[in-house]
């Protein structure tokens, strides 16, 4: 008897684990296609990793869902079209920190609000920075970097970003305020185009996202000196987090699903489930490595939160920036 009961509490304390990891059941939806609205281009990061999640979505939901590219103005107009949708549980935003946590504060007037307009469903990842180096550089690591570029020539030190007010120009600046460090700006359009200044020696330093600064590491062009990051990455062990040098520095780009705020709880519950099922899957993981993103397990309780924290801590880079966008 005593046996039973304790099977019986055993039971009992592992069923809200058990009814948590099934997908909620909602009657009725969906009866038609989805759609992922993507902001990018195809063939760029993030429309990958939405075609991706959408085929799995699909199996799952036993409905297409269709990946929509509206690309331009920042990845602005996807999420523009993304609030202004239905909140039926038929579109979703595959979006991330550019149009959510960076466009508020470069554009005089967008027709979202990336708290009030939407809720988020799950976030698949982030994208750390590279802080890379000609590979004939004289500095051999980030504390000689850093110490010069504190220094009364620090000016003189030039880095490339893939534009105005891009990320990586932003997350360059934040490093400059947070570390005390005097770098000049020189923008590019694209990352490509400043990785290939930095291996001719034009500029000295860029911080860019691993997928686009690797190559260059790999052929020999290019130095890693530390990672955006305050621990180590998975996939690159001996790099040195900037954090080390620069306490409390960490950026990042990161990418989010979201829906239209007002769309039912239960459909919600739905797709953040299958969200977080297809990222345990050991093919997306390795999709998702292969694209420089280290998946995360932050609850969906926190998202809010962290989209706040974010729209805010970019904030200050774009007012250190001076960026602004008509």
């Amino acid at each position: 008897m005593r046996s039973s009961r304790r099977a019986v509490v055993a039971a009992l304390a592992t069923w809200p684990l058990a009814v948590s990891a099934q997908p909620v059941a909602t009657p009725g939806w969906p009866a038609r296609p989805l759609r992922v609205l993507v902001g990018f281009p195809p063939g760029q990061a993030s429309d990958i990793i939405a075609r991706a999640y959408a085929e799995e979505l699909g199996k799952s939901l036993g409905q297409p869902v269709i990946v929509e590219n509206r690309p331009g103005a920042g990845a602005t107009i996807a999420a523009e079209m993304g609030a202004r949708a239905p909140a039926d549980g038929y579109t979703l935003l595959y979006s991330s920190s550019g149009p959510l946590a960076i466009a508020p504060h470069m554009y005089a007037k967008l027709n979202y609000d990336s708290i009030r307009d939407f809720e988020p469903l799950y976030q698949g990842g982030i994208v750390p920075y590279i802080l890379v180096v000609n590979s004939s550089s004289p500095y051999k690591t980030l504390q000689e970097l850093v110490a010069q570029g504190r220094g009364a020539n620090g000016a003189a030190i030039n880095y490339g970003s893939g534009g105005n007010g891009t990320t990586s120009h932003l997350a360059m600046e934040m490093l400059k305020a947070e570390g005390g460090l005097k770098f000049t700006h020189v923008p590019y359009k694209g990352s490509v185009p400043a990785l290939n200044d930095l291996a001719a020696g034009a500029v000295q330093v860029v911080l860019e996202t691993v997928s686009a600064t690797l190559p260059y590491v790999k052929n020999g062009k290019a130095r890693i000196l530390g990672i955006s990051m305050t621990r180590r990455h998975p996939e690159l062990p001996d790099v040195m987090p900037i954090a080390e040098v620069v306490p409390g520095y960490e950026s990042a780009a990161w990418g989010m699903f979201i829906t239209p705020t007002g769309t039912p709880a239960p459909i919600v519950n739905r797709l953040a489930a299958e969200l977080e099922r297809i990222t345990q899957t050991p093919a997306m993981r390795e999709r998702l490595t292969a694209l420089g993103v280290i998946t995360l397990e932050r609850p969906r309780g926190q998202l809010k939160p962290f989209m706040q924290s974010e729209l805010e801590r970019w904030g200050k880079a774009v007012k250190a920036s001076g960026a602004t966008m008509s």
